[in-house]
C-alpha cells in the first residue's frame, strides 16, 4: 500500500525541517545543560582545592615563621657546641693547679719550710715537672712529708734528691730538694656528660 499524502511538499518540508530545529535546539539546551553542569562542579571543585591550597599556604607560613624562631636557638646551639669543643681543648690536661697547690699546703708538716718552688708544665708534652726547695728542723720531718707526697694524685715519680746540714743565726736545719712529675687532669666533662 502507497500513502498519498494531499498536503503539498511545502508544508511537509517546512513540518521536517521544524522538527528537525526543535531536535536541533532540544540537544543544544540539553548539551549546554551538560556543559554548565559540568562547568559549575568543576568550579566548585576548583573552589574547593583553591580553598585547600590557601589553608596549606597559611599552614606553611606558619611552620616558616617557627622555623624562623627557631633558626636563632640553632644558631646558639652551634655556638654552645664550639664553645664546649673550645672548652675542652683549653681546659684538657692541663692539671687543676689550685687543687695541687692545696694539696702540696695541707701536706707540708710543721717543722718544714718551702723556700722556692716550681712548676712547669707543657701541653705538648702532657706532662709537667714540680720542683721544691726549703728547709727543716730534721731530715726525719723531709722524709715523712716526702712519703706524703706520694699520695696525691696530681703528681707521680716524687724524687728526694738530696739533703744538707745547715745553719742560720745559730739554728741547725736540713736543707732538701724534691721533684715530681705533674700529670695532666682529665679531659674537660661538660655537666651534660658528667650527669652521665
Amino acid at each position: 500500500m502507497q500513502t498519498i499524502s494531499i498536503l503539498p511538499p511545502e508544508i511537509k518540508s517546512r513540518y521536517r525541517f521544524r522538527r528537525k530545529k526543535r531536535f536541533i535546539v532540544l540537544v543544544s539546551i540539553l548539551l549546554m545543560v551538560v556543559l554548565f553542569t559540568t562547568y559549575a562542579l568543576l568550579s566548585i571543585a576548583a573552589y574547593g582545592r583553591s580553598l585547600e591550597l590557601d589553608s596549606v599556604r597559611e599552614q606553611r607560613e606558619r611552620v616558616e615563621e617557627q622555623v624562623s624562631d627557631l633558626e636563632k636557638y640553632g644558631e646558639l646551639k652551634a655556638e654552645v657546641e664550639f664553645m664546649e669543643e673550645l672548652l675542652v681543648q683549653s681546659m684538657g690536661g692541663v692539671p687543676h693547679w689550685h687543687i695541687l697547690l692545696e694539696k702540696l699546703g695541707i701536706h707540708i708538716p710543721d717543722g718544714v719550710w718551702i723556700t722556692s718552688f716550681s712548676a712547669d708544665y707543657s701541653r705538648g708534652d702532657e706532662s709537667g715537672q714540680l720542683s721544691l726547695s726549703g728547709m727543716a728542723h730534721n731530715k726525719w720531718l723531709v722524709a715523712s712529708w716526702v712519703e706524703e707526697l706520694y699520695e696525691i694524685e696530681e703528681l707521680e715519680e716524687v724524687r728526694f734528691h738530696s739533703s744538707a746540714q745547715g745553719e742560720d743565726d745559730g739554728v741547725t736545719h736540713v736543707d732538701f730538694d724534691v721533684s715530681a712529675v705533674i700529670l695532666p687532669r682529665e679531659g674537660y666533662e661538660s655537666p651534660e656528660e658528667e650527669g652521665d
